[in-house]
């Protein structure tokens, strides 16, 4: 429901909402990702390694954690005048929009309005209509891609629980509650 409504509630302040909403939707998991963190980067000293990333790393391409931080530094440097750029694009949008709109208009841009005026620059800019490309993107199968991508990058392993075991692990002993 997130992206639908994201790209297409012309009402900033129902933007702003769900978007603030979401990003809070699961702070209940912040203490079993914080002990995930501190057992990871315990298991990883013990096996005489500085932190987790530099055991993940080492399966991977790059030399080390500082090469990673190194390559995302200058990617970081190479792509800030791009993003301002696109950002003050996005802007140019909002502030036509609301003055289409008769609304005030101010030079702030907030992550909710990201979305929407993505949304609507692709469509006036390269007549792209998200909703006729998303027939080609079916639900089940994206999501089962993403959640192989998750596995791959995060180390994630997803199992369905079936209702029984949803109940025994919600807090209300209701199996909807997960």
């Amino acid at each position: 429901h997130y992206f639908p409504l994201i790209k297409h509630a012309v009402n900033a302040d129902t933007r702003r909402k769900y978007t603030i909403a979401e990003s809070n939707k699961a702070n209940i998991n912040v203490p079993l990702f914080q002990e995930v963190i501190t057992l990871r980067d315990e298991a990883a000293r013990l096996l005489g390694y500085e932190n987790h990333a530099a055991v993940r790393i080492e399966e991977k391409m790059a030399k080390g954690p500082g090469a990673v931080r190194e390559f995302l530094d200058d990617l970081r440097t190479r792509l800030a005048e791009g993003g301002a750029k696109e950002i003050n694009k996005l802007l140019e949008y909002k502030k036509k929009d609301l003055e289409e709109r008769g609304l005030p208009v101010d030079d702030n841009f907030f992550m909710w309005d990201t979305s929407f005026y993505s949304r609507i620059q692709k469509e006036k800019e390269y007549s792209v209509d998200e909703t006729k490309i998303s027939q080609y993107f079916p639900v089940e199968s994206t999501f089962a891609g993403m959640l192989k991508i998750f596995e791959e990058i995060f180390g994630f392993v997803f199992v369905e629980l079936k209702p029984d075991e949803r109940a025994r692990l919600s807090p209300t002993g209701k199996a909807e509650d997960i």
